[in-house]
């Protein structure tokens, strides 16, 4: 992924560290001296996108993306519930089933973002830890939770 310079536009965000009526400045002190800027890096998401042949049977490849925020599955135009399995690390079983609207599942930077509006917790983009956020769940039983930075599917 290329650097990013955010600027802040809101009130809220680890992504906001400079002050847009001072953009014009900054970019001219980044060009003639790069050494006074700092460089933090960001954890990323990656996701694969796989979706049902025509038999539905088989998954097949659809596309592989490198999020920064957030990745959220939810139930897109239909009225029923979504049903997803979370797993974690290795686990051969989940760690729980998703019923609602959806999930989130956000970076630290992310985690200011719609998980935070969901109700899902702040962290801190030195942490290496993962957002997991349900989207309006039909259950008391799944609640927001943060975890270790690792392969959930």
């Amino acid at each position: 992924m290329p650097p990013v310079i955010s600027y802040a536009m809101g009130s809220l965000g680890f992504l906001t560290p400079f002050a847009h009526e001072r953009m014009t400045h900054q970019l001219n002190q980044l060009v003639t001296s790069p050494d006074t800027m700092e460089v933090t890096i960001r954890a990323r998401i990656q996701i694969e996108v796989f979706k049902f042949k025509g038999d539905q049977k088989e998954l097949a490849h659809v596309q592989t993306y490198s999020v920064l925020n957030e990745v959220v599955v939810d139930r897109g135009p239909s009225s029923s519930l979504v049903h997803v399995d979370l797993y974690a690390g290795d686990t051969k079983e989940p760690i729980t089933t998703v019923q609602g609207d959806g999930i989130i599942i956000a970076t630290p930077t992310g985690s200011t973002a719609y998980s935070l509006a969901a109700g899902g917790s702040m962290i801190h983009p030195a942490i290496p830890a993962m957002a997991i956020t349900p989207i309006c769940p039909h259950t008391l039983s799944f609640r927001p939770i943060v975890g270790k930075h690792y392969i959930i599917s």
